[in-house]
């Protein structure tokens, strides 16, 4: 399951039987790929208390004994059908760029965002919680031309005690609260600059 849920760019519904190929899993083909789903998920639920997972499942003869998680999974599910239908009512859009800020109450960030970077792979993702006064900045795209911790230094770049990084086509950054309103000018203008001079 580890594998799978660490490729899931190479190993989806479609072509998850690669997994099974590579690793001989022949007994547990099927609804394996829904089993690693059930368990990302259940990480998500309880992020923070990732051994209360271990706890339920620590036992488990079985793949299908990992129904026992359906539950943490389903609290999910629906968070993150809401916030896709929240996405496209509240999205903010320049051009291909798209900012979405969001406060969900489970760790789906990184799911949300892969999902629709996956599904239209011509546009560049900024999504953006905030809790406590503190702002987490994700982007995602797979266009190719966009490098995305490069993207988010400069819209934090006059922004006091922000941090920027990643890798090309999926960066972070946390900044205050307080400069949400500037990082977001600095975006538009630097994403512009690159693609719209």
């Amino acid at each position: 399951i580890g594998t799978l849920l660490d490729n899931m760019h190479r190993y989806s519904p479609g072509n998850a039987d690669n997994l099974f190929d590579d690793f001989e899993f022949d007994s547990e083909r099927g609804n394996f790929y829904d089993k690693a789903i059930l368990l990302s998920n259940a990480m998500m639920y309880f992020r923070g208390n990732e051994l209360k997972v271990f706890d339920l499942i620590k036992d488990i003869k079985d793949f299908s004994e990992l129904d026992k998680l359906k539950k943490f999974s389903e609290s999910i599910e629906e968070e993150i059908s809401y916030f896709l239908e929240d996405f496209e009512k509240n999205k903010e859009e320049r051009g291909d760029l798209v900012f979405y800020l969001f406060n969900p109450k489970y760790p789906i960030t990184s799911a949300l965002i892969n999902i629709l970077s996956v599904k239209d792979k011509d546009k560049t993702y900024i999504f953006v919680t905030e809790r406590k006064g503190v702002v987490r900045v994700s982007s995602r795209s797979q266009r190719g031309d966009v490098d995305c911790p490069e993207l988010l230094r400069k819209a934090t770049a006059d922004i006091p005690n922000a941090v920027a990084g990643g890798h090309f086509k999926a960066a972070g950054a946390t900044i205050s609260a307080q400069y949400l309103n500037k990082f977001k000018e600095n975006l538009f203008k630097a994403y512009g600059g690159w693609f719209f001079p």
